[in-house]
């Protein structure tokens, strides 16, 4: 998560329409463009298997695949270092949720 946090930074370097004005006004502009990132990813995937419904056999590549689920999780974990959600706090929810659904019927 540290490595995300210093490798995509939200400034007017990479980002010349970020707004200046204020703390909060920059986190709901890094928040955004999280969702397009998100949105982008979902629209791409949707994409692939549109198409799937119209061919025979395997319709989407590991390859395309790995990129889709990488870009999601890159993208959840800048999410979570925006809001301030650490990754052990991330690691505990997902063990705690997972196994307070696995045995629900």
């Amino acid at each position: 998560m540290e490595l995300v946090a210093v490798s995509w930074k939200f400034g007017k370097k990479n980002y010349p329409r970020i707004p200046v004005e204020s703390t909060e006004v920059r986190t709901e502009f890094a928040l955004k463009h999280i969702h397009l990132h998100m949105s982008f990813e979902v629209g791409e995937l949707a994409k692939i298997l549109e198409a799937g419904d119209h061919a025979s056999g395997l319709f989407i590549s590991i390859e395309q695949g790995r990129h889709i689920a990488r870009n999601f999780i890159l993208n959840g974990l800048k999410l979570a270092e925006i809001l301030g959600v650490t990754h052990e706090e991330i690691v505990a929810e997902l063990l705690t949720g997972y196994l307070e659904n696995k045995y629900k019927t």
